[in-house]
């Protein structure tokens, strides 16, 4: 992980899913996330004071925030995950930015679990709630890969000489063709995947 700024960066982009960023609108996005409340009963006085009808009316829906804020608190560097954000919302932002990444964020929370890989890469792998089934839930040991004329980086995972496919992933900072620049890192390599 880099410093303070560029992990929170990273972790706001991957949060909001910023696969092409506008630096203006990226800044106060991310903001407004920092701020947005992590329950609606810390956020509805807010909401309500500010006659933000849509959102004061989010009691129903703003557990899938509740519930990731409330389920996510480890350490990101030497920082707790909770150091990124506050309660009070910010007078920097409007309404439609807070409902914006309010709805960008719900999204995002849907179906996958927040992810750290061993590099300090920040995103989402798959996590299918609703399937009992081990093989559609990422886990420690499964592998980001980016295929070629794939759109999105895969959660793959080592099945002796081969792989199965565990689903599509969101990396922050692998979304638009970055890995690509860095095969010629030695951290980075080119090999072939057998699915089986």
């Amino acid at each position: 992980m880099g410093g303070r700024v560029d992990t929170s960066e990273a972790l706001y982009g991957a949060l909001l899913g910023q696969k092409f960023p506008d630096h203006d609108n990226t800044r106060l996005d991310n903001f407004a996330l920092s701020s947005l409340p992590s329950t609606f009963r810390a956020g509805f006085p807010q909401f309500n004071e500010r006659q933000w009808k849509w959102l004061a009316d989010q009691g129903g829906y703003y557990y899938k925030w509740e519930h990731w804020r409330g389920a996510h608190d480890f350490m990101l560097g030497d920082q707790p995950l909770s150091s990124f954000f506050t309660d009070v919302l910010s007078d920097a932002a409007d309404e439609s930015t807070y409902v914006h990444v309010y709805c960008n964020v719900r999204e995002m929370v849907m179906e996958r679990m927040f992810m750290l890989t061993k590099r300090g890469y920040l995103g989402w792998a798959p996590d299918n709630v609703f399937d009992s089934g081990e093989e559609n839930h990422a886990r420690v040991g499964d592998l980001v890969a980016i295929v070629f004329g794939c759109s999105t980086p895969l959660i793959i995972r080592p099945r002796g000489k081969s792989f199965e496919l565990v689903g599509e992933a969101y990396v922050q900072g692998f979304m638009d063709g970055e890995a690509l620049q860095k095969t010629n890192d030695d951290i980075y390599k080119v090999q072939s995947f057998c699915f089986g």
